[in-house]
C-alpha cells in the first residue's frame, strides 16, 4: 500500500509539473496563436517575410527570455452596450458601409452585446498607447503595447487552456512605449510594433522571434522620435511618421528606406493609407492640419542631396541617413484645424477619413482627394484626455464603412460608437455632394 500511493503521489507530483511547464513556456502560447492564424488561412508567407527568414543577427531575438507568463487577474467588470436613446432607429438610416444594416439595425445589434467578468482581462503592465486585433472572424486575439515598450497578448478565444494568466502573454520588446501595433495583412502570424525608441520590430509568431525591421539613424532623443507607422496592403512596405513632420517610406524585405519626405511644419501624429487606393496618404499633424498625399509623386530614392542640389543621393546623403535633409513633399489637399490634431484615418472602403481634434471635434472628410471640394460632417466631441492619458483615436468598424468606436470623456466613463446618417426626405445641404450623410450622430455608448 506504501508502494502504490508513492507511485501515486509521484505521479500526481509529475502532472502537476508538466502543467507548470506548460504554463510557463511561452513557445505553447505562440504556437496556440499561430493554430489560429492558420485556421483562418492567414499563416502562408506573404508580403515582407523574406525579411524575418533573413534576419540579421543583430535584429533578431529569440523569444526564450523574452516571453513572460503574467498571472493578469481579473478587473471586476460589468454592465451592458446601451442604445443611445437620441438615435431613434425610425428618423435615421446608416449610410451604405458593408453588413451595417439600416433602420437603425446596426444601433440595436450593438445593444444587445454585453460584457462580463470573463470578458476583462489586464494585459500591459502599464498605460496602454496601442491596441491591434489578429484580423480574422475565427478567434478573438488582441496585442496590446504599453508605456514602458511591454507588448501584450490576450488569446481570448483560447484564455480556459491558460487559467492562471486569463491567456495573457507578456513579452518586452522595446525601451520605450510602443506607439502603433499591426498584423501583417500578407501574414497574419507577424506583428510590427513602432516604439518611441526609434525602433520597429516584428515579432514572428512562426519563427518565435522578434526581428528588428527598422531602426531611425537619429536613435530616440527628446528632439526626434517616431511617432506613427501603418503597412502597406501587400505588407511588402512600411510608412513612418516622426517627431520632425518627416514621413518615411521603408522596404521590409531588403529593410532600406525609399524616400524620406518633409510633409509637416510639426510632429506627424498618425499616417494612414486608403485601403483602396493606397497611393493615398492622409497624416494628422500638431500643425493643426489633415494631409492628403498622392504618394504617385512621392521623392524617390534618387532625390536631391542635402541642399536640394541634383544627383543621386548616396552615403550619408541618401535618404534615411542621419545627416539627409528630406526635400519638401507638397500635399495634394490640406485642411486647417484650429487646434492639433490626433489622428486620420481612412474608413475601410476609402471614401472618408475621420479626424480626431484637440478643438474638441470629430470631423469626417467625404473624398478627401477632391479637395476644396471634399464635403465634411462635424460633430462636437470632448477630447481634453488631460496630461496624464493617451489622446483619443477613432477606430472605423472594419465591417460598417459608416460607423467609427471613439473614448469618451461623459462621465461614467465609456466607449461611443458613431455612425454617418441620412435623415430621411432630407436633401444634403451646402457643399455636401448628392447621396453624402447629412449627420454624424452617436447611435450606441460602452
Amino acid at each position: 500500500k506504501a508502494e502504490v500511493k508513492a507511485e501515486v503521489k509521484a505521479e500526481v507530483k509529475a502532472e502537476k509539473m508538466e502543467e507548470e511547464e506548460e504554463e510557463t513556456d511561452p513557445s505553447l502560447f505562440v504556437r496556440a496563436l499561430c493554430a489560429l492564424t492558420k485556421g483562418s488561412g492567414g499563416g502562408g508567407g506573404g508580403g515582407a517575410s523574406g525579411a524575418s527568414s533573413q534576419a540579421s543577427a543583430q535584429g533578431e531575438t529569440e523569444l526564450g527570455g523574452q516571453g513572460r507568463r503574467k498571472s493578469a487577474g481579473r478587473r471586476a467588470g460589468g454592465g451592458a452596450i446601451d442604445v443611445d436613446s437620441s438615435a431613434a432607429p425610425s428618423d435615421v438610416a446608416l449610410d451604405g458601409g458593408g453588413g451595417g444594416g439600416g433602420e437603425g439595425e446596426y444601433a440595436s445589434r450593438l445593444g444587445a452585446l454585453s460584457i462580463n467578468e470573463d470578458r476583462v482581462a489586464k494585459v500591459t503592465r502599464d498605460r496602454a498607447y496601442s491596441v491591434a486585433f489578429l484580423p480574422t472572424s475565427d478567434a478573438v486575439v488582441v496585442a496590446v503595447g504599453d508605456k514602458s515598450g511591454n507588448l501584450g497578448i490576450w488569446n481570448y478565444t483560447s484564455q480556459r487552456s491558460w487559467p492562471s494568466s486569463d491567456g495573457v502573454l507578456e513579452l518586452t520588446p522595446h525601451r520605450a512605449t510602443v506607439n502603433a501595433l499591426e498584423f501583417d495583412p500578407a501574414n497574419k502570424q507577424r506583428l510590427f510594433s513602432t516604439s518611441y525608441d526609434g525602433t520597429v520590430r516584428c515579432f514572428d509568431m512562426g519563427a518565435e522571434r522578434f526581428d528588428l525591421a527598422y531602426e531611425t539613424p537619429h536613435r530616440s532623443t527628446h528632439s526626434h522620435w517616431l511617432q506613427h507607422s501603418c503597412l502597406t496592403p501587400d505588407g511588402r512596405g512600411l510608412l513612418l511618421g516622426d517627431s520632425l513632420g518627416y514621413v518615411t517610406s521603408v522596404d521590409l524585405r531588403s529593410k532600406k528606406v525609399v524616400w524620406q519626405g518633409d510633409c509637416c511644419e510639426k510632429k506627424v501624429q498618425t499616417v494612414s493609407l486608403s485601403p483602396t487606393a493606397p497611393h493615398l496618404l492622409a497624416t494628422a499633424s500638431l500643425d493643426r492640419t489633415v494631409r492628403i498625399f498622392d504618394l504617385r509623386t512621392s521623392p524617390s530614392a534618387t532625390a536631391a542631396t542635402t541642399g536640394g542640389g541634383g544627383g543621386k543621393a548616396t552615403g550619408v546623403n541618401a535618404p534615411g541617413s542621419a545627416d539627409y535633409d528630406p526635400p519638401a513633399f507638397k500635399a495634394l489637399a490640406t485642411f486647417n484645424d484650429s487646434n492639433s490634431v490626433n489622428c486620420a484615418y481612412w474608413n475601410p472602403t476609402g471614401t472618408c477619413v475621420v479626424a480626431v481634434t484637440q478643438s474638441n471635434r470629430l470631423r469626417v472628410f467625404h473624398h478627401p482627394e477632391k479637395k476644396e471640394k471634399a464635403a465634411e460632417t462635424c460633430v462636437a466631441h470632448d477630447n481634453q484626455t488631460g496630461r496624464y492619458l493617451p489622446v483619443f483615436h477613432a477606430s472605423w468598424d472594419p465591417k460598417n464603412a459608416s460607423a467609427l468606436v471613439v473614448g469618451s470623456m461623459n462621465k461614467s466613463r465609456m466607449v461611443e460608437v458613431f455612425a454617418l446618417t441620412s435623415p430621411r426626405g432630407k436633401q444634403p445641404q451646402g457643399k455636401q455632394e448628392a447621396g453624402s450623410p447629412t449627420a454624424l450622430q452617436r447611435v450606441a455608448k460602452l
